[in-house]
């Protein structure tokens, strides 16, 4: 185990972990958040970002939890359900739930789209998401999302996640 020091927050990280077939189990929206800014610090072009877009279709209260998460970090969060929105309020966008259409928007835009689910990221409608292995926080990395949009990421971010393939 390591420690990772977020925004004031001590979490343990599994540094080697079961595959992401296993069940990885959600983490609370603040911590969710702590750890999403670090993963942002490790991400060169988007580590000055601060422009959320909290995607949703169904799950509204979902939203609303993780834009007070991200608000009190300082993240100019917007709740954003109709995807044709998205363009006005994204710089980074946080998947609470996905579509076809958010995934062809964060192709075509190259925005960096995570989620608290790591079957989003399976699946590769997200790049990065952060769920748990034996109530541990720990991220999870499509690589073959971040290489194909192009966006570079620090290697201290690779060995801190576990990596996905689709």
């Amino acid at each position: 185990f390591s420690r990772l020091i977020v925004g004031g927050l001590v979490c343990g990280v599994l540094l080697m972990g079961a595959s992401t077939g296993a069940l990885a189990a959600s983490v609370p929206p603040v911590l969710q958040a702590a750890i999403f800014k670090k993963v942002l610090s490790l991400t060169p072009d988007f580590a000055a970002k601060k422009k959320i877009a909290i995607a949703y279709t169904d799950g509204k209260d979902d939203a609303l939890v993780m834009k007070k998460a991200f608000s009190g970090l300082g993240f100019e969060a917007a709740l954003v359900k109709d995807y044709g929105l998205i363009t006005q309020a994204a710089e980074l966008v946080y998947l609470v739930q996905t579509s076809n259409e958010t995934e062809s928007f964060c192709n075509k835009k190259r925005v960096l789209c995570f989620a608290g689910s790591v079957a989003t990221v399976d699946s590769g409608f997200a790049e990065v998401a952060v769920g748990s292995r034996r109530n541990k926080p720990k991220i999870f990395l499509n690589l073959k999302r971040i290489n194909f949009k192009g966006i570079k990421i620090r290697q201290e971010l690779v060995q801190l996640s576990e990596v996905v393939e689709e």
